[in-house]
């Protein structure tokens, strides 16, 4: 499984984010990608939002794959941007446990 994490006022949706999802799969694996706090079209309410050093979000959607039932996938990262920084910043937190 490749996480995609988008840039700075990017999202899901935008063609870089789509273009590396269809890439990626197209090499016969699977995807997601993430949208930030406030990046996917919904305003964000909350106190936070994201930033150069902002994991908290992809690390809880890492915490909730491998958390499942099911045995997770290998879990690869990719980012573009502000969003390679937090995939480094994440990978940084998690240690030797990544």
């Amino acid at each position: 499984l490749v996480v995609i994490v988008h840039g700075l006022q990017s999202n899901s949706n935008s063609s870089l984010s789509v273009d590396l999802g269809k890439a990626y799969h197209n090499q016969g694996l699977d995807v997601a990608c993430i949208n930030f706090r406030g990046c996917s079209g919904t305003p964000n309410d909350g106190l936070r939002a994201y930033h150069l050093g902002f994991t908290d979000d992809l690390l809880q959607f890492l915490s909730m794959l491998s958390s499942s039932e099911a045995k997770p996938p290998p879990i690869f990262l990719s980012g573009f941007s502000l969003g390679a920084n937090v995939v480094l910043k994440a990978l940084g937190e998690l240690g030797s446990s990544a």
